[in-house]
């Protein structure tokens, strides 16, 4: 019954280890039996294992690989040629002189000439400290001078523990780390003159002018194809020992599209460590591979665009960024961060913007850490729009000092004008107002004029007609007596001039049956029996004779044509 209880928790425990990150049991590296180790990404620089990388150790074979380093590069420079012979110093053994330097067999004498590639072969493969300080003369001209050119270039790579004192490390007192020594060894895996020696296991020194031929035998067993340490992916670097610190290998190696660089130290003797970077080198191999994280080929953002043809182009890296992760590693921890330089410099991105600009920069973090930046270019084109470009450069007119000044001055000038419009239009509103008033008024009284003009009043309110009878006698003078005088009506108020056609339409004339011919102006005709239309003699009696111009009527009458009441020019057609 015990055991049946035990399974839950066994059952709990493979869960839990399930649950564990398998990346995580990567990591952890191999077993190591060195003091010292450090595995790097030749081309990133990114460590990816290490134990005791910073201890401060013997500097051994890492002044022979600066050595080596300065005259490869002074090789790639064209500043000196491979064949180029090179005279041993007097001082070609300095440093040397105690039982167990390491130097050619037979070490190289004074004035003994060499060439370059000859000497290079005896730094990489025997570590020959005379080989180093012929070298060193060359190069610079004395010993202490090309010293002072290791240290500073091993600053340059980044090596913040490192000192050197001599050539080829066989003095005391030097010092370096793991993690320097794996700095200086990525820059010798990049010059292809270095890497060219290292790739022999064996080289042959011809006769020189002191001694005949040396063979040497690369000390690095990963590049001797007859060792049990042969490793066919390795292509350098170099081995080494110390007395302080014991033996050393700086291993390059290339599997795939992996670069990798191992660098042990303090290892008990010369098998275990080569059985450490083999370990390095196979852990590396089997648990890593480089993986995209940012392609060259895609558009990672948009970036706005002003004045341009299109609101915004989109950019993508420059180049693709490959990292040597593991395996199992989750890239959803991956973080892009974008800086632009307009948005540094605190402007807007102006068109037109051409394919291939560069517009700034992404940076990638997992885990906090950066992995790796690379420049972002505009994938498109955006060309400057006319339109935006006047309206943007009418909005910076619009928002200056002088124009938003000018603007007000012209604003309140229009406000001025407009009263002014609003005050003319008001007063002449007014006026037309009262001018029709004034028309309507005086078309009214016109009106009531003309009523009162054709209203005709009644009998008995008419003016007695006047009789005229000749007299009975005449004057003392023989002249005949006045007639008397009518009562002169009264003048009715003239509201309308008509001519003779519309008075002879719209004013017939009447006959009031005395004789008297009575039209609208209100006044008299001749006041008898004229020859006109009317002055016609009663029905049965005979027509009255012509006036004979004497005022008198032939008839008798009296007071025919006398010029008062006929053509007066005052009520008897008197149109004007």
């Amino acid at each position: 019954m015990k055991k049946y209880k035990l399974l839950p928790f066994l059952l709990s425990a493979v869960f839990i280890f399930c649950l564990l990150p398998v990346h995580a049991l990567a990591v952890s590296g191999p077993e190591l039996t060195s003091a010292s180790a450090v595995l790097m990404d030749a081309n990133t620089g990114e460590v990816l294992f290490e134990k005791n990388s910073t201890r401060t150790v013997d500097t051994s074979a890492a002044n022979a690989l600066m050595t080596a380093l300065l005259v490869s590069e002074a090789v790639q420079n064209q500043e000196v040629d491979l064949d180029e012979d090179v005279t041993a110093p007097e001082d070609v053994r300095s440093g040397l002189d105690f039982e167990g330097a390491a130097t050619l067999e037979p070490a190289i004498v004074p004035g003994e000439t060499l060439t370059v590639n000859e000497l290079l072969h005896a730094i990489l493969l025997r570590s020959a400290g005379d080989a180093c300080n012929a070298l060193a003369v060359k190069m610079a001209g004395s010993i202490s001078v090309f010293v002072q050119n290791m240290n500073t270039r091993a600053q340059e790579l980044g090596c913040t523990s490192t000192y050197f004192i001599d050539t080829s490390g066989q003095l005391s007192g030097q010092r370096t780390t793991a993690q320097d020594v794996a700095c200086i060894a990525r820059a010798a895996a990049a010059v292809p003159t270095l890497v060219g020696v290292c790739d022999n296991d064996t080289f042959t020194v011809s006769t020189t002018n002191m001694a005949g031929e040396r063979a040497l035998s690369n000390s690095n067993l990963l590049m001797v194809p007859d060792s049990e340490f042969y490793y066919g992916e390795a292509y350098g670097l170099k081995a080494g020992y110390s007395a302080v610190d014991g033996y050393c290998a700086i291993a390059a190696a290339s599997s795939g599209d992996i670069d990798a660089i191992a660098v042990v130290m303090g290892s008990a003797d010369g098998s275990e460590r080569f059985k450490d970077a083999i370990a390095l080198l196979d852990w590396v191999f089997d648990n890593y591979s480089y993986r995209p994280i940012l392609s060259e080929t895609e558009a990672i953002d948009n970036v706005a665009v002003t004045l341009g043809t299109t609101d915004s182009v989109a950019v993508r890296p420059d180049d693709s960024i490959r990292l040597l992760l593991p395996n199992d590693q989750d890239l959803g921890d991956v973080q892009y961060v974008t800086t632009y330089y307009h948005e540094q410099e605190n402007r807007e991105l102006i068109a037109p913007v051409e394919i291939g600009t560069v517009l700034g920069e992404v940076a990638v973090y997992m885990n906090g850490e950066m992995l790796g930046t690379a420049h972002l270019v505009a994938t498109g084109t955006s060309d400057m729009s006319r339109l935006e470009y006047l309206r943007t450069q009418a909005e910076q007119l619009l928002q200056s000092e002088a124009v938003c000044k000018l603007l007000k001055a012209l604003v309140i000038m229009f406000a001025v004008y407009l009263l002014l419009v609003l005050f003319y239009w008001f007063q002449r509103v007014r006026h037309m107002v009262s001018l029709r008033r004034a028309k309507r008024a005086r078309a009214k009284s016109l009106a009531r004029q003309e009523v009162a003009w054709l209203d005709i009043p009644e009998e008995a309110e008419q003016d007695a007609p006047v009789d005229y009878f000749p007299p009975e006698e005449y004057g003392d003078g023989g002249e005949p007596a006045p007639a008397p005088q009518p009562a002169k009506a009264k003048r009715p108020r003239k509201i309308k001039k008509l001519s003779r056609r519309q008075k002879a339409e719209e004013q017939p004339a009447y006959d009031d049956g005395y004789g008297y011919d009575e039209g609208y102006d209100g006044g008299y005709d001749d006041g008898g029996y004229h020859d006109g239309p009317h002055d016609q003699a009663p029905a049965g009696q005979a027509a009255p004779p012509a006036d004979g111009g004497d005022g008198y009527d032939d008839d008798g009458g009296q007071y025919v044509d006398d010029g008062q009441y006929v053509d007066d020019g005052q009520y008897v057609d008197d149109d004007t």
